[in-house]
């Protein structure tokens, strides 16, 4: 028979390790940022990282991460250069829009409609960092970009309930982030990564075994 308070134990000890590994890879990751350059290869790392540790559990990848933002320093480039441009242009119609002086009925119906294709967008960039790593329905790692973005683009479409979840829980953590800034600092990117991995993982890929 299980022990109820070994089970309790058994949590708190995956939390930690989970909080602790997350904060640690955003550090890692805001290194990657401030120096400019490794960015692309940085971000590509922490998702990699996450999916390390979502997958088997693994906690010590500092040496990790700088691996393989060594290995991929220049190669990110190409592989996420793309995708980042589409988000950054999003973002900033979006931002136009908003601050436009003309108040009227276009000007709301052009902001929602530009909100909702930067939430598109943004589900579609995460989607597909993850796609570089995780197994798809072939069990091989989606490495063409054009086949990670429309991977996402079925996921988001397909499993309405997963976006709308990822996209609430990720308001909210915006939300407390507002009033609890240092959440910004050690889970700025490392927990919607994780967020994305996790329905990733253990959500979706468990569909896909029972439908198929």
């Amino acid at each position: 028979m299980t022990n109820p308070v070994q089970n309790e134990d058994a949590v708190v000890v995956k939390f930690t390790e989970t909080v602790s590994t997350l904060a640690l890879l955003n550090i890692y990751w805001l290194v990657s940022a401030l120096l400019v350059i490794p960015l692309f290869a940085g971000t590509e790392a922490l998702f990699y990282c996450v999916y390390r540790h979502v997958k088997d559990r693994e906690t010590a990848l500092g040496q990790t991460f700088f691996s393989y933002v060594k290995r991929n320093l220049f190669s990110s480039f190409k592989r996420q250069g793309l995708p980042v441009m589409v988000l950054i242009v999003a973002v900033m119609d979006m931002l136009v829009i908003y601050f436009m002086p003309i108040n009227s009925v276009i000007r709301s119906l052009l902001l929602g409609i530009f909100l909702i294709l930067t939430l598109l967008v943004f589900m579609l960039f995460m989607y597909q960092l993850v796609f570089l790593f995780s197994e798809d329905s072939a069990s091989k790692p989606l490495k063409r970009l054009k086949a990670r973005v429309v991977q996402a683009y079925v996921t988001v479409i397909r499993y309405p309930q997963y976006t709308f979840t990822l996209i609430l829980i990720l308001f909210v953590y915006l939300l407390i982030s507002l009033y609890f800034v240092p959440m910004l600092f050690f889970f700025g990117l490392s927990f919607p990564a994780y967020c994305f991995t996790y329905v990733t993982l253990n959500k979706l890929s468990k569909k896909s075994h029972r439908m198929g």
